[in-house]
């Protein structure tokens, strides 16, 4: 099925406020990695490198641009996290909702059982 990967086949489904405790964590997630500065930071070149006798922002725009890449990656991470989160609570509403038109395909014959 599209609704469960290899791995969920035979699984029990997810508790739901597990997947919400999830969903609540992977937001809090990116709401930290979006309070990271982005971009260059203007640089002060009177400060001194342990290197060189000036320091010229060379090396701090490299760990800027690390930063924002990890910062990057960790949120892609929180969101397929969160996607997977969705998706198993989309298949355990499919599941309730396929059980629902059971019981009332069954409740019907019952009806009509009694009817006759």
């Amino acid at each position: 099925e599209l609704c469960h990967p290899a791995s969920e086949k035979n699984s029990e489904p997810r508790n739901p406020k597990a997947s919400m405790d999830s969903a609540a964590q992977s937001q809090l997630e990116a709401n930290q990695f979006s309070q990271i500065p982005k971009g260059r930071p203007s640089t002060n070149k009177s400060r001194v490198d342990h290197d060189s006798d000036i320091y010229d922002g060379s090396n701090h725009d490299l760990l800027v641009l690390l930063a924002d890449n990890e910062a990057a990656s960790a949120l892609i991470a929180s969101l397929k996290r969160s996607a997977e989160i969705l998706n198993a609570e989309k298949c355990l509403l499919v599941r309730q909702r396929d059980d629902a038109r059971n019981r009332i395909g069954s409740l019907q014959d019952q009806i009509l059982d009694l009817q006759k």
